[in-house]
């Protein structure tokens, strides 16, 4: 990137074989009142006047730029004295959204989401005919975008429902008016001109969805800069886009939310801290000593303790047995479950929670937090979930016996995105 004064070469091309992975960054340091303290990740200058504040230094800078290599991060952050003689005591203010009774049951339909300048994610409701597992994962999904913190288990906004003691208001026509809130950094929300205290209780996200657990806690309001991005859905007619019930209208500009803090349950969700796996996969070539025996092939797994599925094959396919196993593995969304790279299967999709490359021998579970694990470059959203391999017969043949020698559970907490093989 070139600015006027100032010329600075970044090679971000050049080959390093068995180097570390190379983390280049520019940094942007401006004096915006509303600039983070720490280094926060910009992507454009909408991004950078949600963390920055409107008609920003940063939204100027990131716009100048005329071309940024992928392989850099762009991050802003605020002088240790902002122009505006704030001494340094930045201020970060959350936003809010009224959801349209109007438009209520929009909310349930298909939703088009960013959170934190990240690639945008539709998720399209479940069908009538859907499964129970089907429901909940949809609405796992849902909170993880739209509610949960970077940690994947504290809140980083809020509604009504969450919030103990919380009077339920009306608008004119009788429409209980449900507000959508980013935290504050004192915990203190408004809901239709009256406060409420976050720290004085809340309702446990994770237990309410995965047990039904009304349990009441006193959260700590740690500083967290969060932001959500709500787009219209192309192809989707306004009565099914979530967008409209949540403040959209025919312009088509993103509703944009902030949040500043996060409510952490302390001791409250600790069996949902998330920590992936990597297995190393003992089998490596047809070549090897773990031969299966011609004729059928099969594995027995299942996927967030959902229904166990009975994989078959023939020897007769080729020699990339498990890859074309992973390969085969889908979420209850139908997305694929494992990035396979290398041997004769579909080329790489470019976001799964987990990935098996064929030169590494290992399935690689993704981290929802820095640091990343092995060929993680970054995540699209939280999303803990367990791959269960059940060894049913001790042979060749039994493709989790060939692979792992033993039953394994693999574990993944985010959806993915992983560098280039």
């Amino acid at each position: 990137m070139k600015t006027p004064g100032i010329y600075t070469d970044i090679n971000t091309q050049t080959q390093r074989t068995g180097l570390p992975t190379q983390d280049h960054r520019i940094v942007f340091v401006t004096g915006d009142a509303a600039a983070p303290k720490n280094p926060t990740p910009i992507y454009d200058t909408a991004t950078a006047n949600v963390v920055s504040g409107d008609n920003s230094n940063a939204g100027r800078m990131i716009a100048a730029a005329l071309s940024v290599s992928q392989g850099v991060r762009v991050e802003t952050v605020g002088k240790s004295n902002p122009s505006d003689g704030s001494g340094g005591d930045i201020t970060c203010k959350p936003t809010s959204i009224t959801l349209s009774a109007e438009n209520a049951s929009q909310s349930s339909g298909v939703l088009t989401m960013s959170r934190n300048g990240a690639p945008k994610v539709t998720l399209q409701p479940p069908s009538p005919t859907a499964s129970d597992e089907e429901y909940l994962d949809y609405t796992r999904q849902v909170l993880e975008l739209t509610y949960f913190a970077q940690d994947g288990v504290s809140m980083a906004f809020v509604m009504g429902d969450f919030i103990v003691g919380i009077e339920p208001k009306q608008d004119d026509n009788g429409n209980t008016i449900s507000v959508m809130s980013g935290i504050p950094i004192d915990g203190v929300i408004d809901y239709v001109g009256t406060p409420y205290d976050l720290k004085e209780g809340v309702y446990d996200l994770n237990r309410l969805l995965t047990a039904g657990d009304p349990t009441i806690f006193t959260p700590n309001i740690v500083p967290e800069v969060n932001t959500l991005e709500i787009y219209p859905t192309p192809d989707t007619p306004p009565e099914l886009d979530g967008y409209y019930a949540y403040g959209g209208d025919e312009s088509g500009e993103p509703v944009v939310i902030r949040s500043c803090a996060k409510a952490v349950i302390e001791g409250a969700g600790d069996e949902t801290v998330c920590t992936p796996t990597t297995h190393t996969i003992l089998y490596k070539s047809y070549w090897d000593n773990r031969v299966p025996s011609d004729g059928e092939l099969h594995a027995r797994y299942r996927v967030n303790n959902g229904e166990w599925i009975d994989y078959t094959a023939s020897t007769v396919d080729g020699s990339d047995y498990i890859l074309k196993l992973f390969e085969s593995i889908r979420l209850p969304n139908g997305d694929r479950a494992i990035e396979v790279v290398g041997g004769t299967v579909n080329p790489a999709s470019s976001q799964t929670p987990f990935r098996s490359y064929r030169g590494e021998n290992k399935l690689i579970g993704a981290s929802a937090l820095e640091p990343f694990s092995e060929e993680q470059t970054g995540v699209v959203r939280p999303y803990p979930i367990t791959i269960e391999f059940e060894v049913t017969q001790n042979d060749f043949n039994d493709l989790v016996y060939l692979a792992f020698g033993e039953s394994i559970i693999a574990k993944s907490c985010a959806i993915a995105s992983w560098s280039a093989m």
